[in-house]
């Protein structure tokens, strides 16, 4: 029986409602009408069966929006809205920028700087100023002097005729002004900015170690949001393209890798969270904690095992203890979640200790564990059309690999196949000739998958994707 049954919404199929039809033609027509697909009888039955199977795949659509199972997009936004889980948006990439220059040099919020590929071009990943930012003159490196980490000097460059700033990435003393020659020719070599500077800028007879911002003796270090939502990458000192010039305005650099922003949670994600959500009404349940765990600040995934039985567990949980796994987040958040969930009498579990106080002002003790992050090397040779393949292609393919691996959750293994197709989404990617892929270090030969615990994720990085292009010929 078609419709709306005990059991749920069973369709009518374009056979079934076909027919019907032809059964109510020949009650009214005899049974001699010509009901044949070319005939005029059969021509309507046809045009109408159609019709009115597209009404019963209506009525099927709206019966499983009803469900969060089955339903999608806004409908299941609004299944989900009625036990308060709204779907998370989606998050641009943000950056710390050093932007360097002329003294009260004034840079405006919105100021664009797009990140560079590995040839010097300008990629579309485009990162703007979040606020308004002067630049103001930094101290001038002084002989016999004592730096600190994080300290950021001027230097005059007497060799170049062009001032630089510097941050003291070590601590030590500065015994002589005069920087070392061969080091600042280097980067008078590389004007206006260099694309890589050794880590350690020695400042003759020095032994803190220094980092070059830029060009200029001003500076000032300002949070930067992508233009685009979505995990795009800004490597290390790779975000240095000032697309908005502004006079007196000379470098911009991060010596930091982007923060990676976020797709828009797609369904199964949404579906997953409600449901953990739901968990929250019920007090000390795992579902409760994973679900406040993942309402903390900076917490991008969480997982919560427990160990109900007598005996230390697969995981090497003790008995009846908790393991609590986090990705991102501080220790006194993580730790008071788990206050306010776990059962008196449940151990916990996990290579980081926190200690949080209650509100009778008494100290408790627990163990958690961070995600292991696994850092995944990828090599891969492609064969492109030159007509249609981009300048930077091999630097777009390496994006696409890393923005796409880095949306794998906690616990999910790296398979070639789903990596290798990311290549495609390149204009001009013909065929993928050879791909490896390795934990840790670059591949040589393999391919096999790789396994991810449920302790652990997968990384990936531009700097870590080595991407070779020859050209081909269309098919």
């Amino acid at each position: 029986m078609a419709g709306l049954t005990s059991t749920g919404f069973l369709p009518r199929t374009l056979q079934e409602i076909k027919t019907l039809l032809e059964a109510a033609f020949q009650a009214v027509y005899g049974l001699g009408i010509d009901l044949r697909a070319q005939s005029e009888a059969g021509q309507v039955i046809g045009t109408f069966s159609d019709k009115l199977a597209e009404e019963w795949e209506v009525g099927e659509d709206i019966w499983a929006s009803s469900d969060p199972d089955q339903a999608t997009g806004v409908a299941l936004d609004r299944l989900c809205a009625f036990t308060g889980t709204i779907r998370r948006g989606a998050i641009a990439s943000t950056v710390d920028l050093w932007l360097t220059g002329d003294a009260d040099t004034t840079i405006t919020a919105g100021s664009q700087i797009a990140v560079l590929n590995s040839e010097g071009a300008a990629l579309d990943t485009v990162f703007e100023t979040d606020e308004t930012a002067t630049l103001v003159e930094m101290p001038a490196v002084e002989a016999s002097t004592a730096y600190s980490v994080g300290e950021v000097v001027s230097c005059p460059g007497t060799i170049t005729g062009n001032a630089f700033c510097l941050l003291c990435i070590g601590d030590g003393r500065v015994e002589a002004v005069v920087p070392d020659e061969s080091i600042v020719l280097e980067l008078l070599l590389t004007f206006p900015f260099p694309t890589e500077v050794e880590a350690t800028f020695i400042i003759g007879g020095s032994t803190a170690e220094w980092r070059f911002l830029g060009w200029g003796s001003s500076a000032a270090l300002v949070p930067c949001t992508c233009t685009e939502t979505g995990p795009l990458t800004g490597p290390m000192r790779t975000i240095q393209h000032i697309s908005t010039p502004i006079n007196g305005w000379k470098s911009a650099v991060n010596i930091e890798e982007a923060t990676l922003g976020s797709e828009i949670e797609t369904d199964p994600l949404l579906r997953a969270r409600r449901i953990a959500e739901i968990y929250r009404s019920g007090a000390s349940t795992v579902g409760a904690m994973r679900s406040d765990l993942l309402d903390v600040d900076d917490v991008t995934d969480a997982l919560v095992f427990e160990n109900s039985t007598d005996v230390t567990d697969a995981m090497s949980i003790p008995p009846h203890s908790i393991l609590v796994i986090t990705l991102g987040g501080s220790d006194d958040d993580i730790g008071q979640v788990i206050l306010d969930n776990k059962a008196a009498g449940i151990g916990t579990t996990g290579t980081e200790t926190v200690v949080v106080e209650d509100t009778e002002g008494v100290d408790h003790t627990y163990h958690f564990s961070r995600v292991e992050e696994k850092d995944i090397y990828v090599t891969i040779s492609v064969s492109v059309n030159p007509d249609t393949y981009p300048v930077g292609g091999d630097d777009l393919v390496a994006a696409a690999i890393s923005n796409f691996g880095n949306t794998f959750p906690i616990g999910k293994d790296v398979k070639l196949s789903a990596i290798q197709s990311q290549a495609f989404s390149v204009p001009g990617v013909l065929d993928v000739v050879t791909i490896y892929m390795k934990v840790g270090s670059a591949p040589t030969t393999e391919t096999s998958p790789i396994p991810i615990s449920l302790t652990q994720i997968a990384r990936f990085s531009v700097t870590n994707i080595s991407v070779t292009s020859t050209d081909g010929s269309p098919q």
